[in-house]
């Protein structure tokens, strides 16, 4: 299922609103190369935002989800979320379109409050506040994180390499909506500057990527501004996620930006959530 249809399938669902007439309609505008799809970065209409349903049994963090030739502790899940919850998801931020700025070539929203010295808290919408409390679960959180960045990628964008700071708690838990990226690790800035290629790593969309210790507070972690990933190298394309995303059954996701020799990029939502200290 496309990013489209997944925001579709969100408002079509009670609670949900749809435009009442084809076209450029309640805020809405199209694509210029499909003049039936929306974005949400087009979407300027504000739909009713709807709870965030989650099981109790949500995959868990286990030896597993260590991610050979990674950096240490550093775990990833795959269909961590499950596709209704990411419908529900990519619907609420639809909904949530006016929280979004534009910020070095993304556009991000902030949720929980600005961390620094003097953070004050603020209360997360409450389908965040789910999420959170089921990422601290399958992770095997200390504390429920209290912070969730947003960020929204088109094709082509990404992130400088980059480390998340002493804001935080040395942990980090990445969601992935909408499609897979190639996300990319480095041992520390010397490593970054010498155009060596860093660890890699295929973050499907609805999975969960985990790091903490070294792999927070040293290596450095970003997404190249391209189109296009060579798969070739990846740490996790191995043999068997080959066949299982190549194969007859494979999902909807890799159908549509898996060719021979890569990943052709497309719009992609990710939430970083993480627990900023409350001194």
């Amino acid at each position: 299922m496309n990013l489209k249809a997944l925001i579709r399938k969100a408002k079509d669902e009670p609670g949900g609103t749809a435009p009442n007439r084809p076209g450029a309609t309640n805020g809405y505008s199209s694509r210029a190369d499909d003049p039936k799809a929306l974005t949400l970065s087009e979407s300027k209409g504000m739909s009713k935002e709807q709870e965030l349903e989650l099981a109790q049994d949500l995959p868990v963090m286990s030896p597993t989800s260590t991610v050979k030739a990674a950096p240490p502790s550093v775990m990833l899940m795959e269909e961590w979320l499950p596709p209704e919850a990411e419908a529900v998801l990519l619907g609420n931020l639809q909904a949530r379109h006016a929280d979004f700025v534009q910020l070095r070539g993304k556009r991000t929203a902030m949720y929980g409050g600005k961390p620094g010295p003097s953070f004050e808290p603020e209360a997360l919408p409450s389908w965040l506040q789910k999420l959170c409390e089921s990422v601290s679960a399958s992770s095997a959180m200390e504390e429920v994180p209290n912070h969730v960045l947003v960020n929204q990628y088109q094709a082509g964008e990404g992130i400088m390499p980059h480390t998340d700071g002493p804001a935080y708690l040395p942990r980090a838990a990445i969601l992935s909506l909408g499609s897979a990226v190639v996300f990319e690790f480095w041992r520390d800035h010397a490593h970054a500057k010498t155009g060596e290629s860093p660890v890699s790593l295929l973050l499907p969309p609805r999975s969960l990527l985990v790091f903490e210790a070294e792999a927070y507070t040293s290596h450095l972690h970003g997404i190249a501004d391209r189109r296009f990933d060579e798969l070739q190298g990846v740490a996790n394309w191995t043999a068997e996620a080959q066949s299982r995303y190549q194969g007859p059954d494979a999902p909807d996701w890799a159908q549509r930006q898996l060719v021979t020799s890569g990943l052709r990029r497309a719009e992609r939502y990710s939430l970083t959530i993480r627990r900023v200290p409350q001194l």
